[in-house]
């Protein structure tokens, strides 16, 4: 509410009623900017907040999905370790990131670091490795799986 007083020695003329109302209008647009930034300020402080809610669920997925990627890791490992035959992992690059010990025993290396580029001569009949080396060409590639005729 806004109560204006008028001067009572000038007389309430045109001119004086059109300042009063030039003043009011001046001050309504000015008490609406302020309310409107007010909304603005209070609409980011709630963005906020929503963005730190949704980074702290978004952690807890995280850890979530970590935990159950590291419990699939570990039951994968437990299973080759187990197994009989020979297992490894490598990256599309060829580089090793697993192998079991029954790969070691199957394959023999001499150098228990042997690279993948390497391990094709050392370790495949020489009649297979053009093809070995094809299928891998062909998996880094299409990213699809390989199948041997």
């Amino acid at each position: 509410m806004l109560i204006q007083g008028i001067d009572p020695r000038r007389p309430f003329d045109q001119e004086y009623s059109e300042f009063v109302l030039a003043a009011s209008r001046l001050l309504s647009a000015s008490l609406a900017s302020i309310m409107l930034h007010e909304e603005d300020i209070a609409r980011r402080e709630q963005a906020i907040v929503n963005a730190e809610i949704l980074k702290s669920e978004l952690r807890q997925q995280l850890l979530e999905s970590q935990k159950e990627a590291d419990w699939t890791h570990s039951k994968f490992q437990r299973f080759a370790e187990r197994s009989d035959i020979g297992i490894f992992i490598l990256d599309m690059e060829g580089i090793y990131s697993y192998r079991n010990d029954a790969w070691y025993t199957i394959l023999s290396p001499d150098d228990r670091q042997i690279p993948l580029n390497e391990a094709w001569t050392a370790l495949i009949d020489d009649e297979y490795i053009p093809e070995g080396q094809a299928k891998f060409e062909a998996l880094a590639v299409t990213k699809q799986h390989q199948y041997v005729e």
